[in-house]
């Protein structure tokens, strides 16, 4: 299958399957096509059903940072909003509370930072993560688990 008809069919499958605009859809799948091109290179992008898959991935991901935040991560609550003034408290979303959470806890590196964004907003595995970062899928659990307790930590406090 030609690459144009593979892009078309992912396009009108997240219009259909996720009920997202056609703007939307074109902007998801312009990252799936990215993400394909950098992971299997580009001469995949014709392959219909990774295309898809991977732009459901996209799609996924596009929703949770589009939508306003119902439930915050990482067990941060009422202390992690009272940080944020009011007005803003409003429009935060995920990543926002989590960078946000990220200066409180005093975790200040670009790299974790990122790490946190890909596996706990993004929903990458640690293994899709281990891929894309170069480290081992072990490595990035333990690094997350000891993210994450100082995190947990920095609201006990």
């Amino acid at each position: 299958m030609s690459a144009r008809r593979a892009i078309l069919k992912a396009q009108q499958a997240l219009e259909i399957g996720f009920g997202i605009s056609a703007i939307d859809a074109e902007d998801v799948v312009s990252e799936a096509v990215l993400v394909v091109c950098l992971k299997w290179g580009p001469q995949h992008v014709g392959n219909s059903a990774l295309l898809r898959a991977v732009a459901r991935h996209e799609a996924r991901s596009f929703i949770r940072r589009r939508s306003k935040l119902k439930e915050v991560p990482l067990d941060l609550d009422l202390e992690l909003q009272a940080e944020i003034p009011p007005a803003a408290a409003d429009y935060a979303t995920a990543e926002d509370l989590l960078l946000q959470a990220c200066r409180i806890a005093r975790i200040e590196s670009e790299a974790d930072v990122s790490l946190l964004k890909i596996v706990l907003l993004d929903g990458f595995s640690y293994a899709e993560a281990g891929k894309a970062l170069g480290a081992s899928e072990d490595a990035l659990r333990q690094r997350v688990s000891r993210l994450r307790r100082r995190l947990r930590d920095a609201r006990e406090e």
